[in-house]
């Protein structure tokens, strides 16, 4: 048998949606110490949430992924109370639901009890819609490396770490994951998600703005080449890292770290084989050297299973 090689993938019944989370500008949002402001003055970029849904069959028990551009959790109890509001519209166990937060620090604080069950409620509908929207599709996994990430550990004076650029700390690992999510019927393009690690702290204490920080630019560049196909974002292990140049008001800067990371997800997105399809080795040619010839075959070879 021929030897075949394709990245990892997988096909499944697979649904999409989104919905803006925007809070009103009266919400608390100061979550930098330094800041003098406790409320927004505007809007950066729109807060989004992006759910995806994973089902084997349209009978299964499906798993919800849902990325919100949302700080951090100040109790486990209103955690709780925003995906419970998920686990009870889909009627799922709680292993069921992820919910991931993109960690922006330009967003409001999560202690407001009338945003928290807005989010409950707009979660759950979302989370529903995607569901709604389930097809045969299949996945397709690839990576790359992005340079935006660096160390933020920096050592200062007095046994003090200084939180920020380390240049004389060694590059730390820059992987980035994409995955392609592909329509069955058409090979038609659902969605992407980009998993990278770095902290989105490109807007500091003299930002007024809400905003998702540098995801936001990163989902406009990856869904202008992508047909418009929703970007789901995954925050990395980013406890250590940071963008070089961050704690800033200028909001080119920020657009121009999002730029960076979206342009490598493209990259990545773009060395992909077409959907269920596999290199094939179909022999040799001498051209002076032996040149192994691999080609894709005319349909695809690639069966439902984890490959």
């Amino acid at each position: 048998m021929l030897p075949l090689w394709s990245e990892p993938s997988f096909s499944a019944h697979i649904g999409v949606a989104r919905a803006e989370i925007t809070p009103s500008l009266d919400t608390y949002s100061r979550n930098w110490g330094a800041s003098t402001h406790d409320f927004a003055t505007g809007v950066h970029r729109p807060l989004t949430a992006t759910a995806l849904t994973i089902q084997e069959s349209p009978e299964s028990i499906p798993l919800v992924l849902i990325s919100a551009d949302l700080g951090w959790w100040r109790t486990q109890s209103d955690e709780a109370l925003v995906r419970g509001g998920v686990l009870e519209a889909l009627g799922l166990p709680e292993a069921n639901v992820l919910l991931c937060l993109t960690h922006t620090h330009a967003g409001p604080v999560l202690t407001d009890k009338a945003y928290l069950e807005f989010l409950r409620a707009t979660l759950a509908q979302l989370a529903q819609q995607a569901l709604a929207n389930a097809q045969p599709a299949t996945v397709t996994v690839g990576q790359t490396t992005c340079p935006l990430a660096v160390n933020r550990d920096l050592p200062g004076s007095a046994d003090v770490l200084l939180t920020g650029f380390n240049p004389t700390a060694p590059l730390p690992d820059q992987t980035l994951l994409v995955a392609r999510v592909t329509a069955d019927r058409d090979s038609s393009l659902l969605a992407t998600w980009v998993n990278y690690a770095c902290h989105p702290t490109v807007l500091g204490p003299d930002n007024t703005l809400l905003s998702p920080d540098y995801l936001g630019a990163l989902r406009e560049t990856v869904e202008g080449a992508t047909q418009s196909a929703p970007c789901l974002f995954l925050q990395g292990a980013s406890g250590e890292l940071s963008a070089r140049e961050q704690y800033v008001a200028d909001l080119e800067v920020v657009e121009r770290h999002g730029r960076c990371v979206g342009y490598a997800a493209l990259s990545a997105l773009e060395s992909l084989l077409p959907p269920r399809q596999a290199l094939a080795f179909t022999g040799v040619r001498s051209s002076g050297a032996p040149l192994p010839e691999f080609s894709l075959p005319p349909s695809p070879t690639l069966g439902p299973s984890v490959r």
